[in-house]
């Protein structure tokens, strides 16, 4: 059996140092000895540990997003492909553990931070990006909104139904209608507002 490459298990270390002992108190030298390796070698590839925590939520973001992306290459309209992929992460994902992990470290607005940034963009917008591509080629897109600004939308609506549960949104077709308002809301191309 081969083994996990490096940075995965540093990541698998950092993930359960940040869930014992929280993120400020997680020292490189304490994922170096979990993995069983020496701290320069997590020097090699994370300079501190705010960079540890990045690469941590910027691998679950696209682990879900890659996860969706799969379950949605049926769907040919940009509107529904951002629905689905919503509803997906709040039904199935939001409850998971690296998911929880944020709400338990009181860190959902520094993995948000992260999402924000050009790669935690892409783990949605690459996603999306050949029925962004149609639409955008075809002028149909409203108010101008690029990929980033649809990904950017979509962490913000996202981080805030998992940030902010609301009892009413248990109910799937009350957050399937509650979701669907705000897509149809005007980030969604012109012919299917």
């Amino acid at each position: 059996m081969t083994k996990r490459p490096i940075k995965e298990r540093i990541l698998d270390a950092a993930e359960k140092h940040f869930d014992q002992y929280g993120v400020q108190k997680t020292t490189l030298q304490g994922v170096a000895e979990q993995v069983g390796i020496s701290r320069m070698t997590v020097y090699r590839h994370f300079k501190d540990r705010q960079a540890l925590f990045d690469d941590a939520a910027l691998r679950n973001m696209r682990r879900y997003w890659r996860l969706i992306g799969a379950r949605l290459t049926a769907v040919d309209h940009l509107d529904e492909w951002i629905l689905e992929a919503l509803m997906i992460y709040q039904l199935e994902f939001a409850q998971d553990e690296s998911v929880q992990l944020y709400n338990k470290l009181n860190a959902f607005d520094q993995g948000f931070a992260v999402a924000l940034t050009k790669p935690g963009l892409a783990a949605i917008s690459d996603q999306f990006q050949p029925l962004f591509t149609a639409i955008a080629t075809d002028d149909r897109l409203s108010n101008g909104l690029d990929k980033n600004d649809l990904a950017e939308w979509t962490h913000r609506l996202n981080f805030s139904l998992v940030k902010y549960p609301n009892p009413r949104f248990q109910q799937e077709d009350v957050l399937r209608r509650w979701i669907g308002a705000q897509v149809c809301g005007g980030v969604v191309p012109k012919s299917h507002a």
